[in-house]
């Protein structure tokens, strides 16, 4: 009966380490890793729950060789106002992160350096995207100043010909000039609206064209100088 004995103290003694190097093992973890809405700052809970279920056309890059062949000029524009990174495939990302990102910055956060995100600190300026994109970190002063002052006229002329009898939508809450409708858009300007679609300021629809769209595409296709880095942030 004795080995008996011995053997059941044996095996009581080998459950208790087993124990305890489970123990020892699950302190040592990591912390678990929070994420979604519960990272996301009191403050940019409604933006993130109303950006959940968002749907935006686009999200691709430009074909090069394509735009080269069929629309050289657009092509050309690009190039010397150093937008090459639209030519860029830039992958796949974590859109749970993305939104709990700007989730943060949106609001309160808007002017700050850096963002809390998953519990660091982001810094996030417009100087480092336009490294980050390669893109050149110039003035972005006539971006606004167009925004609160747009050359309605030469913008309509511009998207829909000099012959075009479209007309801008009012806002219902300022009454100032606000959309222009796409289905009266020229060619060129059709594709440079799917381009920043796909690459800078994605849009919900392509029915009612917004002022920050338009402003940005009347820049371009007048080829002036935009600083890629203020108009994402």
């Amino acid at each position: 009966m004795a080995p008996k004995a011995k053997s059941v103290a044996e095996g009581a003694g080998s459950k208790r380490n087993i124990k305890g190097e489970a123990s020892d093992s699950s302190s040592s973890q990591e912390p678990f890793q929070k994420f979604g809405k519960k990272v996301v700052e009191r403050y940019g809970h409604e933006w993130f729950e109303c950006q959940k279920e968002a749907k935006y056309l686009g999200d691709e890059y430009v074909n090069e060789v394509r735009l080269q062949t069929q629309f050289p000029v657009i092509y050309n524009t690009i190039n010397a106002l150093g937008l090459r990174f639209m030519f860029e495939n830039p992958g796949d990302c974590n859109l749970t992160l993305v939104r709990e990102f700007y989730a943060n910055w949106n609001t309160e956060t808007r002017f700050n350096k850096t963002v809390p995100i998953r519990g660091k600190d982001v810094r996030f300026t417009a100087k480092l995207l336009n490294l980050l994109l390669g893109t050149p970190n110039c003035e972005d002063g006539d971006f606004n100043k167009l925004k609160e002052n747009p050359p309605y006229r030469d913008i309509c002329h511009t998207f829909c010909g000099v012959e075009s009898i479209s007309r801008w939508d009012r806002s219902k809450v300022t009454r100032r000039h606000s959309t222009l409708n796409y289905a009266n858009f020229n060619q060129v300007a059709r594709v440079w609206f799917k381009i920043v679609c796909s690459v800078l300021l994605p849009a919900k629809n392509l029915t009612d064209v917004t002022m920050d769209m338009v402003v940005l595409v009347y820049m371009l296709m007048k080829g002036m100088s935009i600083n890629v880095g203020a108009v994402l942030k």
